[in-house]
C-alpha cells in the first residue's frame, strides 16, 4: 500500500488492488438521493392510502348512523300516534313506509318487555325468534338505531331500525382503488423526479471521480471533466480542468527544468573528466619533461658532431622527431586542466587556413580532394598561434583518415555569423556578438549517434589499437573552450561529418611576425646551475659550455645555497629547477637574494603548480622557461636576462 493510499484510508482489496469502500458509504450519491425521496413519498402514500378510505368509511357510517336514527324517530312518532288513536292499520303502513328505502334491512316494534309486537323484515331470518337484545347487538353488517315511542295506557314502546353498511363499504372500496391509484402515480412522479435530480447531481460528480481514478492510473494530466450545467457542479469541472491545465504546465515546465538539469549534469561531468585529466597530467609532467629534456638535449648536442648527410645524423634527426612528438603530447594533455600556459594573441584564422591546405595538398593521399572557401571579409580571433593550428589540423587529420580507403572530399570553409540569443542557448558559453566558424566537413564513413556524445571524451576513440591515442578531439574540445568559442558536430554513418568552430571575433591588430636571429652566446659569464636530476645537471652544463659560458653545477639545493653563500660575487646568474628536495627553486632563490638582491634568476622546470608565468616575477626570478628546451631557448633566455636591469626583469616565454 502507497503512503498516499494510507493517508486517504481506503482499504485495497489483495485480490486486485480495487478500491473497496466501507460499507456504511457503500451507497452512491444517486442512491442515496432516490431513497431519500422515495422512501418519504412511499411513507406518505401509505399513509394516505390507509387513513383518507378509513376516514372516508368512518364519515360515511356516522352520516348513516344519523340518517337511520331521523328514520327510527320519525317512525316511532308516527307509530306511537296511531297507537295512541288505536288505528292499528297506520302502525302497520308506518313500519311498512320506514322500510321503503332500499337501504334499510328491517323495521321493528318492541314492547316493554322486549316482545316483537310488529315487523317489516324482508328477508324474513334477521328478526323471526329474536329478541331487541339480539337484533340490537354490534353487528358489521348493517346499522341499527332505537327510538322510544308512547302507546295506549301510557306504554313505552321501541322502534328499530337497522340499515345496511354494504353501499357504505363499497364506496368505500372504490375510494380505496382510487387512492391507490394516485399512489401509484404519485410514487412513480416522486422515483421520476428523485432519478432526474441524482443524474443532474451524482452524473457531473462520476464524471470527476472516473476522470480522477483516470488520472491516478494513468499518471498522465490528459484527462477533463465535461461541463454538464452552469451551476455549483459546473463550477466545480471547470475549477478542476484550470487545476489539470496548471499541473500540466507545471509538468512541462519541470521537464524542462529536468532536461537543462541533465544537461548541465552532464556537462558537468565532461568537465569534471577534463578537470581529472589536467590533475593527472599535472602530476606526471615534471617528471616527464625531465626525461624529454634529457633525451632531447643530448639529442641535439649529439646531432652538432654527428657529419651531415651521414646514418648517424639521420637517426639523430629521428630521434628528435619523436621527443618532439612526446613534447607535443605532454602540451595537449597538460591543455585539459590548463596547465599549459597560454599567451592569446590577436590571429588571422585565415593566413593559418592557407598553410594547413598548402602542407595537406602535399602530403594527402591523391583520392582525397581538398577544397577551402573563405568570403574575405573573415575577422581574428583571441588565440594562441600554435594552439589554433593544432585545432584546425587535428580536425582535418580525422577528416582525411575517415577517407583513406574510399577517398572524397576534404572542405575547410570560413564564415562569420552573428550569434542570437536562440543560438547561444544551445551552446551555453556563447554570447550575442559576431564570430568567425571554422567548418571542417568530410565525406568519410561517418559516426555513428552510439559514438556521438562521447567523441570529445579524453582517451575515447573508435580507432585500432595504436592508431590513436583519444586525445585529439578531446584536445580540440578543450582549446576551443578556453578560447572562449564553442564546437559542434552533425554526422550520421555513410554520410560523412561536419564539425562547426566558432570562435569569437576581435578587433584587436595582429602582432607583427617575429624575425628569426641566430642563438646568443656568452663571453665567459659565471652560470650557477641547480637540478636534482644529475643528467640534466650536466646536459644543461654542456649547452652552456657550447656557448661560451662558465659553469658550475648541483644537483642538492643546499649545497647550490652553501657555495653560494661562500662567494656570491663570483656567480653572475643562477639557473635553478622549482621542484627539488630540500629547497625548492622558489625557496632557494628567495634564500640568495637575501644574501645578493641583485643577481638575476632564471627558472627551469617541467611544470609547476606553485610557480607560473603570472607568478614567477612576484617569487624573484627573472626569466621562465619550459622543459623540454633546446640550446636555443636556453642561450636567448640567458643573454636577455643578463642585458636586462634586474629592477625591470619580466616574465617571457
Amino acid at each position: 500500500m502507497t503512503k498516499r493510499e494510507q493517508r486517504v484510508g481506503l482499504p485495497i482489496s489483495e485480490s486486485d488492488g480495487t478500491t473497496k469502500l466501507p460499507q456504511r458509504i457503500r451507497f452512491s450519491i444517486r442512491s442515496k438521493l432516490i431513497l431519500s425521496i422515495t422512501i418519504p413519498a412511499m411513507l406518505i402514500v401509505l399513509f394516505v392510502y390507509d387513513y383518507y378510505p378509513r376516514k372516508h368509511l368512518q364519515f360515511a357510517i356516522s352520516s348513516l348512523m344519523e340518517k337511520v336514527q331521523v328514520m327510527a324517530d320519525m317512525t316511532s312518532s308516527g307509530v306511537g300516534h296511531a297507537l295512541r288513536t288505536g288505528d292499528f292499520e297506520t302502525v302497520s303502513r308506518t313500519i311498512s313506509l320506514a322500510s321503503a328505502d332500499s337501504g334499510v334491512v328491517f323495521v321493528a316494534l318492541f314492547d316493554e318487555s322486549g316482545e316483537l309486537l310488529a315487523s317489516f323484515d324482508p328477508s324474513n331470518n334477521i328478526i323471526a325468534g329474536s329478541s331487541l337484545e339480539e337484533i340490537t347487538k354490534d353487528n358489521s353488517n348493517y346499522l341499527t338505531a332505537i327510538s322510544k315511542a308512547k302507546g295506549t295506557g301510557g306504554h313505552e314502546l321501541e322502534v328499530v331500525v337497522a340499515y345496511s353498511l354494504l353501499e357504505a363499504f363499497s364506496r368505500s372500496a372504490k375510494f380505496r382503488e382510487f387512492a391507490l391509484l394516485l399512489c401509484l402515480v404519485a410514487l412513480t412522479i416522486s422515483f421520476g423526479l428523485a432519478y432526474f435530480l441524482s443524474s443532474r447531481i451524482s452524473r457531473p460528480i462520476k464524471n470527476l471521480v472516473s476522470t480522477i481514478q483516470d488520472i491516478t492510473s494513468s499518471g498522465k494530466f490528459d484527462s477533463h471533466v465535461q461541463r454538464t450545467s452552469s451551476d455549483e457542479l459546473g463550477t466545480l469541472a471547470n475549477h478542476f480542468n484550470e487545476m489539470i491545465e496548471e499541473i500540466n504546465l507545471r509538468e512541462r515546465e519541470k521537464e524542462s527544468v529536468e532536461s537543462k538539469r541533465l544537461e548541465l549534469e552532464s556537462r558537468l561531468q565532461q568537465s569534471r573528466k577534463m578537470e581529472a585529466v589536467g590533475t593527472l597530467a599535472g602530476g606526471i609532467a615534471h617528471d616527464f619533461n625531465n626525461l624529454l629534456g634529457i633525451i632531447l638535449g643530448y639529442n641535439e648536442l649529439a646531432m652538432l658532431s654527428a657529419p651531415e648527410g651521414s646514418a648517424q645524423r639521420t637517426q639523430l634527426a629521428s630521434i628528435h622527431s619523436a621527443g618532439s612528438r612526446a613534447k607535443d603530447l605532454v602540451r595537449q594533455i597538460l591543455d585539459f586542466g590548463r596547465h599549459g600556459g597560454q599567451k592569446l594573441t590577436p590571429v588571422s584564422v585565415e593566413n593559418i587556413v592557407k598553410g594547413i591546405v598548402k602542407d595537406l595538398r602535399s602530403t594527402v593521399e591523391s583520392n582525397v580532394n581538398i577544397e577551402s572557401n573563405a568570403d574575405g571579409s573573415i575577422g581574428r580571433v583571441m588565440s594562441d598561434q600554435t594552439e589554433i593550428h593544432r585545432v584546425i589540423l587535428n580536425l582535418c587529420s580525422n577528416a582525411v583518415q575517415a577517407m583513406e580507403e574510399s577517398g572524397g572530399m576534404l572542405s575547410i570553409d570560413l564564415d562569420m555569423i552573428e550569434v542570437t540569443a536562440n543560438f547561444a542557448n544551445k551552446h551555453l558559453i556563447l554570447t550575442d556578438r559576431m564570430y568567425v566558424r571554422i567548418t571542417v566537413s568530410d565525406t568519410g564513413h561517418g559516426i555513428g549517434p552510439e559514438h556521438i556524445q562521447r567523441i570529445f571524451e579524453p582517451f575515447f576513440t573508435t580507432k585500432d589499437v595504436g592508431q590513436g591515442t583519444g586525445l585529439g578531439l578531446a584536445t580540440v574540445h578543450s582549446s576551443v573552450k578556453s578560447m572562449g568559442g564553442a564546437i559542434s558536430v552533425h554526422s550520421a554513418k555513410g554520410k560523412g561529418t561536419t564539425f562547426h568552430v566558432y570562435l569569437p571575433e576581435t578587433d584587436a591588430p595582429c602582432e607583427p611576425e617575429s624575425v628569426a636571429h641566430d642563438t646568443s652566446k656568452g663571453s665567459g659569464q659565471h652560470v650557477m646551475v641547480v637540478d636534482d636530476e644529475e643528467l640534466l645537471v650536466a646536459m644543461c652544463s654542456a649547452m652552456l659550455v657550447q656557448l661560451g659560458y662558465e659553469v658550475t653545477s648541483f644537483s642538492v639545493s643546499t649545497e647550490a645555497l652553501t657555495a653560494f653563500a661562500a662567494n656570491p660575487n663570483k656567480y653572475d646568474l643562477v639557473v635553478t629547477d622549482q621542484r627539488m628536495p630540500a629547497l625548492t627553486g622558489a625557496e632557494l632563490t628567495a634564500e640568495i637574494h637575501n644574501i645578493r638582491p641583485d643577481i638575476p634568476v632564471i627558472l627551469v622546470t617541467g611544470f609547476s603548480e606553485t610557480v607560473s608565468r603570472q607568478n614567477a616575477s612576484n617569487c624573484g626570478f627573472s626569466e621562465y622557461i619550459a622543459k623540454p628546451y633546446s640550446k636555443k631557448d636556453l642561450g636567448d633566455a640567458i643573454s636577455f636576462t643578463l642585458s636586462s636591469p634586474s629592477e625591470d626583469s619580466t616574465v617571457v616565454s
